[in-house]
């Protein structure tokens, strides 16, 4: 065997050793596949948090509807175990998002609500009792599903954004998973609890597969 053949044998080998390294790290690395029965990540997730400042920027959210009967928009982002949202409204008073009513209208509905005034937000997480009647959950001794919210009201009207968790657990909380639900939006012209709503409509959304 000439020098030739052998510097290119020498060469083979290395070439061979540098793909199994590389081979090797790769599996070493690869995600691991989900655990049998374990929840699948849907492509409506993004890793990225929205800041929670009463402002929606564009880009902010991963999804956004615009809801035509009232004029409301609302943004949204899942992360981790967590939903983040983005709620506006052109008016001035509170506005509010209601999810899986049992009907009828708003009764079974878990509802965050809130409003600005001042300069300061304020937010409740309300639970339908009748059909047209909604009271905190913290009255029926559970605790309210907002870890943290914002807001901010300007010429173009309110906005409130706020993250909470996808399960939270409690009997009159409701919990957010792939497949289509009921979501309330309304909004109405004063700051507080109890006035009627100046507009207020129905959406059937997959808060996980908006686009499907």
């Amino acid at each position: 065997m000439n020098k030739g053949t052998v510097s290119i044998a020498f060469l083979l080998v290395g070439l061979l050793g540098g793909l199994v390294l590389v081979a090797d790290l790769w599996v070493k690395n690869a995600p691991e596949p989900p655990a049998a029965g374990a929840p699948i990540s849907s492509t409506s997730t993004t890793s990225l948090l929205p800041t929670l400042n009463g402002v929606i920027a564009a880009g902010e959210y991963a999804h956004s509807l615009h809801d035509k009967a009232t004029g409301m928009d609302l943004s949204w982002s899942i992360v981790g175990k967590k939903i983040y949202f983005g709620l506006h409204s052109p008016g001035k008073g509170w506005l509010a998002l209601g999810l899986a009513p049992e009907g009828p209208a708003m009764k079974g509905a878990e509802i965050m609500m809130g409003f600005v005034k001042k300069g300061q937000a304020y937010m409740q997480d309300e639970f339908g009792n009748t059909p047209y009647t909604h009271e905190p959950v913290t009255k029926a001794g559970e605790t309210a599903d907002l870890i943290k919210f914002a807001g901010a009201e300007d010429a173009q009207g309110t906005t409130l954004e706020f993250a909470r968790l996808l399960n939270p657990g409690g009997k009159d909380q409701k919990s957010i998973v792939p497949g289509v639900m009921t979501i309330m939006l309304a909004y109405a012209d004063k700051d507080d609890w109890t006035t009627y709503h100046r507009q207020r409509s129905e959406v059937k959304l997959d808060l996980f597969a908006p686009g499907k």
